[in-house]
């Protein structure tokens, strides 16, 4: 489905065409890049480095324990 979109150089509204038919641009970039799905952000997962602080805590405990006694 053509999607209307605006020429950017003569500013002709409601184009459906790849070529604008006032100044000649092609416009079918322009449309694949306006038809493209947005992307949906997302959070980073940072669960392997509580992991990884949790057990460097845990052997720096038990290293110590055994230094000491």
């Amino acid at each position: 489905m053509n999607t209307k979109i605006v020429c950017p150089v003569c500013d002709r509204a409601a184009i459906e065409v790849d070529t604008c038919p006032n100044c000649q641009t092609d416009l079918s970039l322009i449309r694949m890049l306006s038809e493209l799905p947005l992307i949906v952000s997302t959070t980073p997962d940072f669960s392997w480095l509580k992991w990884s602080i949790g057990i460097l805590l845990t052997a720096i405990l038990v290293g110590w324990e055994i230094w000491v006694h």
